[in-house]
């Protein structure tokens, strides 16, 4: 009698001493893949807000400049005309128009800033105009985030920067108002100090 209880005893610690390791290795092993499920998250989160970035702004190759506010650029390989959103210079080629006031000028500041240069275009509502040339904003330099802050806006996209130096006007065509607030605000400064086209003819 005493042999057999001292067996089952013995038999009933073996068992409580293998849940015990079973459970410490299932702790165990469930740490290491919450910690791998953590680290595959921190690495993920930064490539996915660059892969939005990377939709948002598109990089291009400008290989010629039409007049102050259309271009012509190389995406991957293809060619586009890109007529940029919410301004308008005044004309240079226009087959009716002639050449207008401050068209050379504006003109030429384009293709002095953007000729060979590497921009990154970003849409807004509309895809194309009329005429099939791509609608969009025209950075110098890729954006920090989706939503620029006004500073950034003003140094760095090229449409802001047409108006604020008053090579061109305000041109807003729905739906495409992203930054027409921002636009009218700097043109309203420019015209008020005489800046571009603003000045006394």
């Amino acid at each position: 009698m005493s042999n057999n209880y001292n067996m089952r005893k013995n038999q009933a610690n073996t068992r409580k001493t293998r849940k015990k390791s079973y459970s410490r290795r299932g702790k165990s092993n469930y740490s290491k893949i919450i910690g791998i499920i953590i680290a595959l998250i921190a690495v993920a989160i930064p490539y996915f807000k660059n892969q939005d970035r990377d939709t948002n702004y598109q990089t291009a190759q400008v290989v010629r400049v039409v007049d102050g506010d259309t271009i012509k650029v190389d995406i991957d390989g293809e060619k586009y005309k890109v007529r940029m959103i919410g301004v308008d210079t005044p004309e240079t080629v226009h087959p009716k128009k002639g050449v207008e006031y401050y068209g050379k000028e504006a003109s030429n500041f384009t293709k002095k800033e953007l000729t060979d240069r590497t921009v990154y275009l970003q849409k807004d509502v509309s895809d194309t105009d009329k005429y099939g040339r791509l609608l969009r904003y025209v950075w110098l330099k890729k954006p920090s985030s989706e939503n620029p802050k006004e500073n950034e806006i003003k140094e760095s996209m090229y449409n802001a920067i047409l108006v604020s130096r008053g090579y061109a006007r305000v041109f807003t065509m729905q739906p495409d108002s992203r930054y027409s607030d921002l636009f009218l605000s700097l043109e309203r400064n420019a015209r008020q100090n005489s800046i571009g086209l603003w000045g006394e003819r």
